[in-house]
């Protein structure tokens, strides 16, 4: 074996190691703190809450809209319109104080180094973004399996795998924007301010800009708030479904949802996601902490 492939070797062996240090020592502080465990608790409420007014809305016999074969949509999207805004605050609740208390500082100084705390915090805003489609799913299974209506397990199609895909995305662009506010404001109170005064303003300003030009439009039809209700919604991703819905809505009056092309919109998540973080980045880089 070569002198290169042996210190090829070594160096991705290392690297494993400081990736499985990082991820250690980020799961201990996560479990310890109990901000995320009430954060935990507050979604599987409310996404069951919702769960059982939707189900209260329908009728008992569609037993938490979870009953295959068509269980999918309905797991999903329940906890996809409330999933990336709960990964958001929780990532700034969770790094946000540590400017405050000054670990971040402590952090670096001990060893750590910008790179890789910057990378822990990287590490975590994934990990939580996995864990809240986890507990969609989680959800979504003991709903249907209280319910009073037997099923069988129903397979994952295309349009699933593309709404995981989406919902997972959309978690992942709220939790680095969190990151991202948390390394500016450096303060609990005004970054989660910042956050949920954006996700506020955003679909008000696209309602009062729109329709003024078909460029301004698409610009407004890209933007972070938007993408995620975009990707959260259902007709998205099955489009076999659209026409019942179409008819329904004209029935009750109500105006028809609206769809865009799925890749497109997760490719500008994709890039928010990546702008985000090397932003965040550069803050702790070249700001003292």
């Amino acid at each position: 074996m070569s002198r290169f492939a042996l210190a090829q070797g070594s160096r991705t062996a290392r690297l494993a190691g400081s990736v499985g240090v990082l991820v250690r020592i980020e799961l201990l502080k996560l479990l310890k703190r109990r901000i995320f465990w009430v954060a935990v608790v507050l979604f599987a409420l409310l996404a069951t809450m919702k769960f059982a007014i939707a189900s209260v809305a329908v009728g008992e016999e569609m037993a938490f809209l979870l009953v295959p074969p068509g269980s999918w949509p309905a797991t999903l999207a329940i906890p996809a319109s409330i999933g990336p805004a709960f990964v958001g605050l929780l990532v700034i609740a969770l790094f946000a104080p540590e400017f405050t208390w000054r670990t971040a500082r402590q952090s670096v100084i001990d060893g750590l180094g910008v790179d890789r705390y910057y990378a822990a915090k990287c590490i975590t805003v994934l990990a939580l973004s996995a864990l809240s489609v986890i507990l969609a799913l989680v959800l979504g299974f003991i709903g249907a399996a209280v319910g009073p209506v037997e099923w069988e397990s129903n397979g994952l199609g295309a349009g699933d795998v593309q709404f995981l895909a989406s919902y997972t995305a959309a978690s992942l662009m709220a939790g680095a924007a969190g990151l991202w506010l948390s390394c500016t404001l450096r303060a609990g109170a005004p970054a989660m301010v910042a956050f949920i005064g954006y996700v506020v303003a955003e679909p008000i300003a696209a309602a009062i800009l729109g329709g003024r030009s078909e460029l301004l439009d698409v610009v407004l039809r890209y933007l972070p708030a938007g993408l995620a209700t975009a990707l959260g919604n259902r007709m998205a991703h099955y489009p076999e479904a659209l026409p019942g819905v179409l008819e329904m809505a004209e029935v009750v009056g109500m105006s028809p949802p609206g769809t865009a092309p799925v890749k497109g919109l997760l490719i500008a998540v994709h890039v928010y996601v990546v702008v985000l973080f090397a932003a965040g980045y550069a803050t702790m880089r070249y700001r003292d902490l």
